[in-house]
């Protein structure tokens, strides 16, 4: 790297700004109930500690940011008229997807592509059109991810106005996708969308960060609608493939796996791959009171299953991400997270038996009937 380069190795937080005002490492009241959390296939220190990631204290940084700047990547970055690097919509307390972000932004402030970018930026920053105490809105994985979307990013809409006065600025990416648009249009309201592909010029932007909880869980059930009406069905979601590419939510469907569903009565439904609408997804799960299914972003939906609906899930012993377990908890569900081996293609291994023995103890079986 050249001499005359200035290096940003960890560009400021918003929060940590003289220019921000606003709340900043405010502790957030999650509202779980963990009584029905149950975790199987993992010895009890394991377990405690899969329990324990969701009873970590996190924190919310809302408010906002007074001069101008350009926003860039993801909603994550932006700078100002100086300049300097400012790290928005992120905080030091997110779980390690976000981290490792946030190091990639890190690195590419102490890069050469960063100052040559930011140089041509200040260079044409007033012919760029400026948009006026905007919402600058970012979540790490929206762009690609259900799930992420869903919890991470949408939530945020709530803390602007719902008027044609309110301008919500986010990045083109956010909105590729068919769940992207159906769920704006369900929760955008009367608010005005800025898309920008790369760069966007902001005047007093307001910025946040905050995690996912009982109060925005409800706020994304009544916004959109979106409901699961109650029943006893059993349902087991096939997950065939992913969006992002990965394969750890894939399962080997053995034939004893089969033979087990249909002695328990399991009808099986599949959400498809980003082409079924989200209203339809929803629809899919009606009836349900036993869901069954491999962790992935598809188990979003059961964030509009009714309380006490079970879910039992899949997870592979390497990913051991909360993310449903959170959703249970916040949404009074029943719920089982069943630590599974996976061969080497991180493909889910079931253990039979033990799934079996989930569902017993969820419908209150003996394991001789089944059903």
């Amino acid at each position: 790297m050249p001499a005359k380069l200035e290096i940003y190795p960890k560009p400021i937080s918003f929060y940590q700004s003289p220019a921000y005002t606003g709340i900043r490492h405010v502790p957030v009241q999650m509202g779980y109930d963990l009584s029905k959390i149950t975790i199987l296939g993992a010895g009890d220190r394991e377990a405690r500690r899969m329990r324990s990631q969701l009873t970590c204290e996190r924190y919310s940084h809302i408010g906002r940011m007074s001069g101008e700047y350009v926003i860039m990547r993801w909603a994550l970055l932006a700078i100002d008229r100086d300049g300097t690097p400012i790290r928005i919509n992120s905080a030091p307390d997110e779980d390690w997807h976000h981290d490792s972000w946030l190091h990639q932004l890190e690195m590419y402030c102490a890069g050469e592509d960063f100052f040559r970018e930011r140089e041509e930026l200040l260079a044409k920053w007033d012919e760029m059109p400026v948009a006026e105490n905007a919402y600058v809105l970012s979540e790490v994985h929206a762009a690609r991810n259900y799930y992420h979307f869903t919890t991470g990013f949408l939530p945020k809409i709530r803390r602007s106005a719902n008027t044609p006065e309110t301008v919500l600025c986010m990045p083109a990416d956010y909105v590729q996708r068919p769940f992207h648009v159906d769920l704006l249009r369900r929760t955008c309201g009367h608010r005005v969308l800025s898309i920008y592909e790369r760069y966007a010029r902001v005047r007093n932007p307001y910025v946040l960060q905050e995690p996912f909880s009982r109060d925005a869980a409800e706020w994304v059930r009544n916004v959109t609608g979106l409901k699961v009406r109650p029943g006893n069905r059993r349902l087991f979601i096939s997950r065939k493939s992913t969006n992002v590419g990965r394969e750890h939510g894939s399962l080997l469907e053995t034939e004893a796996f089969a033979r087990m569903l249909g002695e328990w009565g399991f009808e099986t439904v599949d959400f498809g791959t980003g082409d079924v609408p989200v209203e339809e997804q929803v629809r899919r799960l009606d009836g349900a009171g036993l869901v069954l299914s491999s962790h992935g972003a598809n188990l979003t939906n059961c964030l509009y299953l009714p309380p006490e609906t079970t879910l039992i899930e899949l997870i592979p012993q390497h990913w051991k991400q909360p993310a449903y377990m959170q959703i249970a908890a916040l949404c009074d569900l029943r719920y089982f997270g069943i630590v599974c081996s996976v061969d080497d293609m991180f493909r889910i291994e079931i253990d039979v038996p033990l799934v079996r023995s989930a569902v017993a103890r969820a419908l209150e079986t003996p394991l001789a009937r089944a059903g």
